[in-house]
């Protein structure tokens, strides 16, 4: 049976690592309490319901199989591409298999979509997933990006260049190399974004190292991005993604900030929302970028509010652009058409916000907004825009 998760207090980051024991500790007590609607254990059918991790699963990792009707565990032959597991780990029972994915022969370099089966004495059931061959030793974690610094100008003249401040926050666990990826999306040809280093020259390829201490301390990383602004020009938007090298799912990122020609820069505020790609729990995933949600599934989306003044906030109602058919379906866990928060801290403070994001089939690429801004100062805002897309 999972432990229920400890409690932790207002203004503490919440890790990946947390949020999966809550999701466990639910998904097991709605099982048992599904189960137990429909009379009882015993001659429950078997039913595999999904898996831990969800996804970038690799040979010699423990894997979490969860589901309905597996009454004893070991009455259970469990199989991946026909090689059989002959033991669970501690904690298994009978909505819950726990055990290390054995060597799977011939299993390409790049991976492959196997298959998982389990049978017993209540039936059979199978569920297919994409192993990749054991994994590297290399960084985990996770990162948030912010824009911390505007250039000190008045004003965006065309044509000029402009200087703009990301500063990355990240909770790691080894020095690693990240790739910087630019995107600017302008209404005309010529915008340009590229990474500067402190001479002003660019850096190519554009990428930073980060440095770790001691985990979990967070380690904070600034860099600057030059925007290039054509000779005619009215705005574009500009994108920040942050990679690593070596575990391409350690991703922080930056989207949608507006520069205007004739107004003044976008002023960096003290509110980010920001989405952790390895938070997202199966079916759904994040590939580059793009929230993937398989039809008539719900899926859990845990946001996070950075708020670094004190003050009220509220996260307002969520749009959903480019859905005017509306198959897309979004709303916040609390069940209420806006989210309030509220802090006494003059420094940084992390808030959850989930999202349950579902669509029907044949739903469009879309965008989820998400906007939080200050109850006292409507100026002070940060807009989170999410695309989104069936898998």
């Amino acid at each position: 049976m999972a432990e229920i998760p400890e409690k932790v207090e207002q203004g503490d980051l919440i890790l990946a690592s947390q949020m999966n024991e809550i999701v466990d500790y639910l998904i097991e007590l709605n099982t048992r309490v599904s189960v137990l609607e429909s009379g009882g254990w015993i001659g429950a059918s078997i039913k595999i319901l999904g898996l831990s991790p969800s996804e970038d699963i690799h040979m010699g990792q423990e894997l979490r199989v969860y589901g309905t009707g597996f009454g004893i565990p070991a009455l259970n032959v469990l199989s991946i591409e026909m090689v059989k597991i002959s033991s669970f780990k501690p904690g298994s029972n009978s909505n819950l298999l726990i055990f290390d994915i054995p060597p799977i022969l011939g299993l390409p370099s790049t991976g492959k979509e196997v298959t998982l089966s389990v049978s017993g004495p209540n039936g059979f059931d199978a569920y297919k997933f994409w192993l990749n061959p054991p994994a590297l030793e290399g960084p985990d974690g996770t990162l948030m990006v912010r824009y911390i610094e505007a250039p000190s100008v008045p004003e965006i003249i065309a044509p000029d260049s402009y200087e703009f401040v990301f500063s990355v926050q990240a909770i790691v666990n080894m020095n690693e190399t990240y790739d910087v990826q630019l995107t600017i999306n302008g209404d005309e040809a010529g915008w340009n974004a590229v990474l500067i280093d402190d001479s002003d020259v660019a850096i190519v390829p554009p990428k930073i190292f980060i440095d770790v201490g001691s985990p979990p301390q967070i380690t904070t990383v600034d860099f600057t991005v030059r925007v290039d602004v054509p000779d005619v020009a009215t705005q574009a938007t500009l994108d920040v993604r942050v990679v690593s090298e070596r575990n391409k799912i350690i991703v922080g990122e930056k989207k949608g900030l507006l520069i205007k020609e004739g107004f003044a820069p976008p002023a960096p505020g003290p509110i980010t929302v920001f989405l952790n790609p390895r938070d997202i729990l199966s079916p759904g995933a994040v590939i580059n970028g793009v929230l993937k949600v398989p039809a008539a599934s719900l899926i859990s989306t845990p946001f996070q509010v950075l708020l670094v003044n004190p003050g009220d906030y509220t996260a307002g109602s969520l749009v959903i652009e480019g859905d005017p058919e509306g198959r897309w379906s979004a709303q916040y866990f609390t069940m209420t058409e806006t989210v309030v928060f509220t802090t006494t801290r003059d420094n940084q403070i992390f808030f959850p916000l989930t999202v349950g994001i579902s669509a029907a089939a044949g739903a469009p690429d879309a965008t989820l907004v998400l906007t939080v801004t200050s109850n006292s100062d409507p100026s002070v805002t940060d807009e989170l825009r999410q695309s989104l897309s069936l898998a």
